[in-house]
């Protein structure tokens, strides 16, 4: 995730011009969801076991 990450900064700044800023705003929403989304699935795992919290995704 960190590899495409790295590559979409670039596409967007290199190809369609953004600032470092838009840049930013366009990959925070990325960014704030992976953060929540990781703390609610560690919880989850912990209580329903780490296979079936994998699985979907």
């Amino acid at each position: 995730m960190i590899g495409i990450m790295f590559v979409l900064v670039l596409f967007l700044q290199m190809a369609h011009g953004y600032s470092a800023l838009e840049t930013d705003l366009v990959v925070l929403p990325n960014v704030v969801l992976t953060a929540a989304g990781s703390a609610y699935a560690g919880r989850l795992s912990d209580k329903f076991g780490g296979k079936y919290i994998l699985r979907p995704g």
